[in-house]
């Protein structure tokens, strides 16, 4: 397990670093299906957290404030989306 937050921490890190020099469509469309995912597994993350301890605010809280990013984030790539093609 641990080789998958790995891969998931770095894949998001390489996509931060390249948002900054790529500006070609497929990349912006390739970001898009990424933070989907993104969305999807902290969701669920959201969820089996608040099914197995929802007494623990902090983490539920810091939890959510994540999903709310992933929707800004995948709101905005949306956008870029658009401008591009």
């Amino acid at each position: 397990m641990p080789e998958f937050y790995i891969a998931v921490t770095i894949i998001s890190l390489f996509f931060a670093l390249l948002t900054l020099f790529v500006n070609h469509k497929t990349f912006v469309i390739t970001s898009l299906v990424y933070a989907i995912l993104f969305l999807l597994l902290n969701a669920f993350h959201v969820i089996t957290t608040g099914m197995e301890d929802i007494s623990n605010l902090s983490q539920m809280t810091l939890l959510t404030f994540v999903v709310v990013a992933n929707v800004l984030l995948i709101l905005s790539i949306n956008r870029w989306r658009k401008e591009i093609i």
